[in-house]
């Protein structure tokens, strides 16, 4: 696996062949074209993050996206894509880098000032880094199906994106399992979810086991059909339950307002009606 790292590392010596580069390329073309862009890359490559010997250093040059010179660090000198180019002022610049000694000797050690230097730091935080999944299982319905029950596996916010789903029914691995493509999250991590349709028996146990390079051992989510039942059951309780208790609540409220209302005004005895 070849590994590109493009390090934005400049130093006083980049910084100098930049701007002489450019006065350069300035002067040669403000006469013939309305503006250009002139772009320095430094990359790193390498085979391994392990591998340090493994590394491979190039400075190039892109003109208007195109690219015109690439320094080798096998040839140690600066060399065009396409041998003759046709382009005299390409042709002159390669002379006059290849000319430069001293930048030469500077590129040709760039490989342990620069990409050593920087590449352990730049894969932990970038390709290096490992983020654990989070893992649901979602009951669902289905709306057109042989089967009764769908358990959807969702595993969430992992990265590296290589992961592995795996369903089991009472220990055994549950074959007929459909598992969806891996998809980005936009912030560097990825989702996944797989799905198996069947219909529940009160004895049966169902778990999602989640093998990710982050965590040494498999992530493993349970579902049990009879904690399904029970939680359709209590619903239909609690739901019964508060019914009882509003009708039962107005039949009291009645009951108290009637029972109020049949102590009227009593007239008191006087002498008169004695």
């Amino acid at each position: 696996m070849l590994l590109r790292m493009t390090l934005s590392v400049w130093n006083h010596r980049s910084t100098i062949t930049a701007f002489l580069l450019l006065c350069y390329f300035g002067t040669v073309y403000v006469y013939f074209a309305d503006g250009f862009v002139l772009q320095l890359t430094e990359e790193c490559l390498f085979s391994y993050a392990q591998e340090m010997g493994d590394v491979e250093f190039t400075y190039v040059f892109a003109f208007n996206k195109q690219k015109i010179l690439f320094y080798n660090q096998t040839a140690k000198r600066f060399l065009q894509p396409q041998p003759n180019m046709g382009y005299k002022v390409i042709n002159n610049l390669q002379f006059m880098l290849n000319k430069n000694k001293i930048f030469l000797k500077w590129l040709n050690t760039a490989v342990d000032t620069i990409c050593r230097n920087n590449m352990i730091e730049h894969w932990n935080q970038t390709a290096g880094r490992t983020a654990k999944p989070s893992v649901t299982i979602e009951y669902l319905i289905p709306q057109s199906s042989a089967f009764s029950t769908r358990l959807v596996c969702h595993a969430n916010g992992f990265y590296p994106g290589e992961i592995i789903l795996t369903w089991f029914r009472n220990g055994e691995e549950y074959p007929d399992a459909t598992t969806t493509a891996i998809l980005p999250n936009g912030d560097w991590t990825y989702q996944v979810k797989s799905y198996v349709e069947f219909t529940p028996h009160m004895m049966d146990e169902y778990m999602c086991a989640v093998k990710h390079i982050s965590s040494d051992a498999s992530l493993i989510v349970k579902w049990d059909p009879r904690m399904d039942i029970f939680k359709h059951y209590f619903s239909i309780i609690a739901t019964v339950v508060f019914i009882i208790g509003i009708l039962s609540c107005f039949a009291g409220l009645i009951f108290w307002r009637s029972g109020f209302s049949s102590y009227g005004y009593q007239p008191l005895k006087t002498n008169l009606e004695t």
